[in-house]
């Protein structure tokens, strides 16, 4: 969550990996209980409690295999996810709710056939990443992970956030 957020979001998809984007939101000791969590509705502009049924997109689809983070460099909530084209791309928003930017894509799938699951990594924009000599590392890198289906491995993707940080995005 972003700064003194009280919540833990959680963000998701319909089975599959064509579906729109969803945001529920639950206080952190009460995630066991499903009957707590509350679910983002765009009509009214509010949080609706007990009812997923009330959701409604943050995302219009295809929205694939999402990762979402509070990145503190942009002070901006980041999401990873894939698009139609299988691309991983990226979005930025003030709020778990959006208004969502616009798709920038960070790799292609003709760049890394079978690429899935842009999963950011826990630390990036952390100060608990390290540089080799022990340093911070600089906080305007996101990593992230993402799979390839046909070696079934994981490459340690990196990228530089600091162009976004003078632009609107």
């Amino acid at each position: 969550p972003g700064p003194g957020d009280p919540y833990i979001y959680s963000f998701g998809t319909p089975n599959g990996r064509g579906g729109a984007a969803y945001v529920s939101r639950v206080a952190p000791a009460q995630i066991p209980d499903l009957s707590k969590y509350e679910y983002w509705n765009n009509e009214s502009q509010s949080w609706v409690p007990n009812n997923p049924g009330a959701a409604s997109p943050i995302i219009p689809g295809p929205v694939g295999e999402m990762s979402v983070q509070y990145n503190t460099y942009l002070n901006k909530y980041v999401m990873l996810s894939t698009d139609s084209s299988n691309n991983v791309v990226m979005r930025t928003a003030d709020d778990p709710t959006g208004t969502w930017s616009g798709p920038t894509t960070l790799v292609t799938s003709a760049q890394y056939p079978g690429l899935y699951a842009p999963m950011i990594h826990p630390w990036s924009g952390t100060s608990l990443l390290k540089t080799t000599s022990g340093g911070t590392d600089n906080p305007a890198y996101l990593y992230w992970n993402m799979s390839i289906w046909s070696n079934y491995n994981v490459v340690l993707m990196q990228t530089d956030l600091a162009p976004l940080k003078t632009t609107a995005v």
